[in-house]
């Protein structure tokens, strides 16, 4: 399909709309529109589409002008897509693309594809996408090949969703899932869901991540239900991250959050971020964390910027770690760290390491940490491996903690403890507990360096 000129689509259908679609062979759609393309659709009805293509799907589209989408529907839409071969999609747009929805019932994605999913985008211009839903969302997707997504977007991506139901995601990828993403402009997600999210999600191929903005990245996410994530990978899961410009996440959740997460493959973390981070964080029920890791995890970060988290959680924190490789983190931070806890519920800690935990953090500016704790804090630590810190801080420590239940740590170390720390600002901790405060540690091997050098002063 060759437009040299301006695609307009305007359709209105007070009924219901069903496609029916079966495929033996492949299909290929080339089109080449060097004029924009607008669609506004409204449906007052139903939308159900079936499609069953036993062939590929290759899809081919170049726009050089803008594309915009405006969608409106009452009723419920419903997909339900069967592809056994691979689905493939180029697209190059030299304009923007905005895309409008609203659906104010349900959506129901079912999407099953036994072939590879590629897609690769090329947008020259800004992406916006505007999303009204008053009905639930429920995605089920399974892949049996690979997924890949190549995204180059010149402009700033826009997100603002608003789904008044639940959003349900169930998702099986038995092959890799590769994203490579460039966002030259600025990334802002909008998101407002008054229902729970759930998200299943198992990966049994290798999963990786290469992201470079050179904008900033804002999320704006409030949920009043609940959030639960499980996640089974059983490779790796690698990602890379660079952002030039600041990363703001506001996150306000009424419900609890669960994320149950295996991963029976190494996970590597590396992320520059060239701006500050700053997380505030509003949670009224408890957030539970349940890991496990088979195999090493590394994390590399550098952040020139400052680093702010401001967490209010009126419920209780649970965290289950279990690594059976080692734990490295290596932490370059040239501004300062801003903790601000308040957790009115227990905080709960256990964590199993076989492997051995090193850690490198290097902090130019200063270190607060405000931590306001109404329950009970319990650690329980078994580190098989050696353990070795090294901290090197120019600015000040600030430590404020006030406790009113009680503490208790186990701690359980067969290997060494190496603590190298270096501050050239002041240390000052301030430490109220109400309760009582239980200490239990076993060090098979004890060897403590401990060597805290003040070039200003240091007070405790």
């Amino acid at each position: 399909m060759l437009v040299t000129g301006a695609i307009g689509v305007n359709m209105q259908v007070t009924g219901a709309i069903g496609v029916y679609v079966l495929v033996t062979g492949a299909i290929g759609v080339y089109v080449l529109v060097t004029g924009a393309i607008g669609v506004y659709v409204l449906v007052t009805g139903a939308i159900g589409v079936n499609m069953l293509v036993t062939g590929a799907i290759g899809v081919y589209v170049l726009v050089t002008g803008a594309i915009g989408v405006y969608v409106l529907v009452t009723g419920a839409i419903g997909v339900y897509v069967l592809v056994t071969g691979a689905i493939g999609i180029n697209m190059l747009v030299t304009g923007a693309i905005g895309v409008n929805m609203l659906v104010t019932v349900a959506i129901g994605v079912y999407v099953l594809v036994t072939g590879a999913i590629g897609v690769y985008m090329l947008v020259t211009g800004a992406i916006e996408i505007n999303m009204l839903v008053t009905g639930p969302i429920g995605i089920n997707m399974l892949v049996t090949g690979a997924i890949g997504i190549n995204m180059l977007v010149t402009g700033a991506i826009e997100i603002n969703m608003l789904v008044t139901g639940a959003i349900g995601i169930n998702m099986l990828v038995t092959g890799a899932i590769w994203i490579n993403m460039l966002v030259t402009g600025a990334i802002w997600i909008n998101m407002l869901v008054t229902g729970a999210i759930g998200i299943n999600m198992l990966v049994t191929g290798a999963i990786g991540i290469n992201m470079l903005v050179t904008g900033a990245i804002g999320v704006n996410m409030l949920v009043t239900g609940a959030i639960g994530v499980n996640m089974l990978v059983t490779v790796a899961i690698g990602v890379y991250v660079l952002v030039t410009g600041a990363i703001g996440v506001y996150m306000l959740v009424t419900g609890a959050i669960e994320i149950n997460m295996l991963v029976t493959g190494p996970i590597g973390i590396n992320m520059l971020v060239t701006g500050a981070i700053g997380i505030n964080m509003l949670v009224t029920g408890a957030i539970e964390i349940n890991m496990l890791v088979t195999g090493a995890i590394g994390i590399n970060m550098l952040v020139t910027g400052a680093i702010w988290i401001n967490m209010l959680v009126t419920g209780a924190i649970w965290i289950n770690m279990l690594v059976t490789g080692a734990i490295g983190i290596n932490k370059l931070v040239t501004g300062a760290i801003g903790i601000n806890m308040l957790v009115t519920g227990a905080i709960g800690v256990n964590m199993l390491v076989t492997g051995a935990i090193g850690m490198y953090m290097l902090v130019t500016g200063a270190i607060g940490v405000n931590m306001l704790v109404t329950g009970a804090i319990g650690v329980y630590m078994l580190v098989t491996g050696a353990i070795g810190v090294y901290m090197l801080v120019t600015g000040a420590i600030g430590i404020y903690m006030l406790v009113t239940g009680a503490i208790g740590v186990n701690m359980l170390v067969t290997g060494a403890i190496g603590v190298n720390m270096l501050v050239t600002g002041a240390i000052g901790v301030n430490m109220l507990v109400t309760g009582a405060i239980g200490v239990n540690m076993l060090v098979t091997l004890i060897r403590k360096v401990i060597s805290s050098i003040a070039s200003d002063y240091i007070h405790n």
